[in-house]
């Protein structure tokens, strides 16, 4: 994933780990290690915050300045896709093994962890 600005590319590894590198210099800024292998990443529409879509049914939210766990999130299913509308409303789709993928737009971040979060503790 790029960040908006184009100062910051964020990717992850079979290792378990999301990096971020400076675009400037191709230098490691942060190696966050996580549980789950990633299945999607998204930077939010400001880029201060980073979101990982991990196969363990979980979302984690980064703060990109220092690589720090933000919030961590179960999810009902396992989520591969999100992605960040220019409005910064966030798009999520879940594979949901008895169905089609389904999509969801949810709003802002804030929202749609807060919606994610309800959703986990039913």
């Amino acid at each position: 994933a790029f960040r908006a600005d184009g100062q910051q590319v964020a990717a992850a590894g079979a290792d378990r780990h999301v990096y971020l590198w400076n675009a400037s210099d191709g230098k490691v800024a942060h190696k966050i290690p996580v549980s789950g292998a990633v299945t999607s990443l998204a930077y939010s529409a400001d880029g201060k915050r980073l979101v990982a879509a991990c196969d363990d049914s979980r979302l984690r939210l980064f703060d990109v300045a220092d690589g720090r766990l933000l919030e961590e999130l179960a999810t009902p299913e396992a989520v591969n896709r999100l992605a960040f509308a220019p409005d910064g409303q966030v798009d999520i789709a879940e594979q949901n093994p008895r169905c089609r993928d389904t999509c969801l737009r949810i709003g802002d971040l804030e929202t749609a962890l807060a919606n994610l979060g309800t959703l986990a503790n039913q």
